[in-house]
């Protein structure tokens, strides 16, 4: 524990967070959030359409409610989502999905797919992975709701030196439904690719943002939307780079 979670605290203040992601990210978002009939969604339901594809490595992996007891998972939940909106608190009040991952030192453990289905209600993902020194993963996460839902996909993912982190998200939601999604990497001297690609929901809205709090921290992020043109899509990124050393790379592709 003590490897993978303080380094994010070590640059990162309030302030600077609120700045890049709260002022600027919802300049484009706030009147059409208002829009949004939230009464009108189904109440989340227990059990979820969370499904692993893993091969047989060494890892630990489990839905996320299973996780509650582990004291990394009490310590670090939504601590390095700062700072928390409207939509984040209802996220947290009604998480029901998600999983946990968390690799030993030097272990690769190759591809994960994780299927997040959900019907015509509230699903709300959270996710954390921590990855120690010198261990990678691959994750695909593939979102599907149906109907008219409300969809909360939160990860808050940590990085130790010489770790590696590749993530893929594809949202093909219902042209009904709703996304909101908010992920965070504390990356103390590893590598995080980034790699979204949303399609679906009629009101979009999507964060990134990464720490580069250790020396030789490398982030690379690539996304891409397509609209049918009637959708609400706002997609940002941040990376702050608290050390001397660190390489970032941002790409947006897109069209209306």
């Amino acid at each position: 524990e003590k490897s993978v979670v303080p380094a994010w605290k070590k640059t990162v203040g309030v302030k600077q967070r609120e700045k890049i992601i709260y002022d600027a990210s919802w300049q484009y978002s706030s009147d059409a959030v208002k829009k949004i009939d939230f009464a009108g969604f189904a109440s989340p339901k227990v059990e979820s359409g969370l499904a692993f594809f893993r091969g047989n490595k060494p890892v630990v992996l489990k839905p996320f409610l299973d996780s509650l007891n582990e004291k990394i998972v009490e310590k670090n939940f939504g601590a390095t989502l700062q700072p928390a909106d409207k939509l984040a608190f209802l996220h947290y009040a009604l998480v029901n999905t998600g999983f946990f991952l968390r690799v030993d030192e030097n272990i690769d453990v190759g591809q994960i797919v994780i299927e997040n289905n959900s019907g015509d209600s509230i699903n709300a993902s959270h996710s954390m992975i921590f990855l120690e020194k010198g261990a990678s993963a691959t994750i695909l996460e593939k979102v599907r709701a149906g109907g008219k839902s409300l969809n909360t996909n939160f990860l808050q993912a940590f990085l130790s030196k010489g770790s590696r982190l590749n993530y893929f998200l594809i949202q093909d939601n219902s042209a009904d439904s709703v996304f909101y999604s908010r992920k965070h990497c504390a990356n103390n001297g590893g590598k995080i690719n980034w790699r979204t690609a949303e399609f679906g929901s009629s009101f979009s809205k999507s964060t990134i943002e990464t720490s580069l709090t250790g020396r030789e921290s490398e982030n690379d992020c690539t996304s891409i939307f397509y609209s049918n043109g009637v959708q609400h899509f706002d997609l940002s990124t941040a990376c702050i780079h608290g050390e001397k050393n660190t390489v970032s790379n941002t790409r947006a592709y897109g069209a209306l």
